[in-house]
């Protein structure tokens, strides 16, 4: 058994004849924070789109949580993205829902009781310090707060890791240094290991324990 919650061994993936990763070898061990960084179609977000099931490779080895990723079936892969939190750069927040509906979806969605849900979401609001707008509409909220939100939605199903697709990317440097924190917080007080997608090197700056950076596919 190794610590290891993700192991990537020679991995390779095309686009017909485009080759996007080239042999990554990589490997990121339980309760880091990693940030993946490099410019614009590098493969950045084609690599974590691997590790949560998103996107398939074309060879090596990718093991998460002791999980060979293209070996799992259907079902098997809706179980395992359950233990993978997912935060994007443009929210993916529904308009018509309020702060507590976003945050309950996905616990919702897998059929938990409302007491359950409620427990949760309360406890989520607190820790991404939401107290004061959870009746609130996305269109009521800033940029900083909108991504907290989908931060807290990400958490609800208690993942083991949680991705981080160009998070900040969209948000002033005050408010992205304000999510960083937040993030290391979270970091620190579940144990959930973090990997981020970034371009920005301040990102890296602040937040990485380890980074890894792609150019061309290659690392």
């Amino acid at each position: 058994m190794t610590d290891n919650i993700i192991s990537m061994t020679k991995i390779n993936k095309f686009y017909d004849d485009f080759h996007v990763l080239k042999n990554i070898d990589f490997s990121v061990k339980k309760g880091e924070i990693v940030v993946v960084c490099g410019p614009s179609g590098s493969g950045k977000s084609t690599l974590i789109r691997c590790i949560n099931g998103l996107e398939d490779y074309t060879d090596g080895s990718l093991m998460v949580n002791n999980n060979e990723i293209k070996t799992l079936k259907k079902d098997e892969l809706r179980e395992f993205r359950k233990n993978i939190g997912m935060i994007f750069q443009h929210f993916s927040l529904i308009q018509r829902k309020t702060v507590f509906e976003n945050i309950a979806l996905p616990m919702q969605l897998w059929g938990y009781k409302k007491e359950e849900i409620s427990k949760k979401v309360k406890e989520l609001w607190v820790l991404v310090g939401l107290e004061e707008k959870i009746d609130s509409y996305p269109k009521e909220l800033s940029g900083g707060q909108k991504q907290r939100v989908a931060i807290a939605r990400a958490l609800t199903l208690d993942p083991q890791i949680l991705l981080s697709d160009e998070a900040t990317s969209a948000l002033d440097p005050n408010t992205t240094t304000s999510i960083l924190n937040l993030l290391k917080q979270i970091n620190e007080k579940l144990d959930i290991t973090i990997i981020l997608v970034t371009h920005e090197m301040e990102v890296v700056k602040q937040i990485a324990q380890k980074a890894l950076l792609l150019e061309h596919g290659n690392i």
